[in-house]
């Protein structure tokens, strides 16, 4: 390692002591790294010169390093009938990570549109395609061994409604 040594786990892409003495790195964690906050111990030199004179050799620091769940989101889509009030909706979520599953069955959407322009899902929608807005979904979960190192987001999707016969 160039500039900095301690971190048990990942790869070190770049490391570089800036002229002030600051030093910043860059690691490649492997897949499944745990989410949650994890203490860095980061030692390096190029220290000031009178600090050298001091007989200091290196200096160290303390940092915190981040690892954010990663992101699995969900392609949402729904219909009901004009003047229905029970509206049914579904979701796709591509291909999952490994040791996660999906459960969907109290998926739940608000609204469709955007803005100001966004309505209410329900009997009031007449006949038609509108979009759902994914920021009103809630109620999939992530369940398995490896789902606590993901989150859950909804992106928007087609909500039908279809005209009674």
């Amino acid at each position: 390692m160039k500039g900095f040594s301690s971190v048990n786990f990942g790869t070190e892409v770049s490391a570089e002591v800036g002229r002030d003495g600051s030093a910043r790195a860059t690691y490649s964690l492997p897949a499944g790294a745990t989410p949650g906050y994890y203490q860095v111990d980061a030692f390096y030199g190029g220290i000031p010169s009178t600090s050298i004179a001091a007989g200091l050799a290196q200096s160290s620091e303390l940092g915190l390093l981040t690892v954010a769940p990663g992101q699995v989101t969900l392609q949402v889509s729904g219909s009901q009938s004009v003047g229905s009030a029970q509206p049914s909706f579904s979701a796709e979520a591509g291909s999952l990570p490994p040791g996660v599953v999906l459960l969907d069955q109290r998926l739940s959407c608000s609204r469709v549109g955007a803005g100001p322009s966004s309505s209410a899902i329900g009997p009031g929608l007449a006949a038609g395609a509108y979009t759902i807005d994914g920021r009103s979904c809630s109620g999939a979960v992530l369940v398995g061994p490896e789902s606590f190192a993901y989150r859950l987001g909804y992106a928007d999707g087609i909500f039908k409604v279809h005209a009674q016969h």
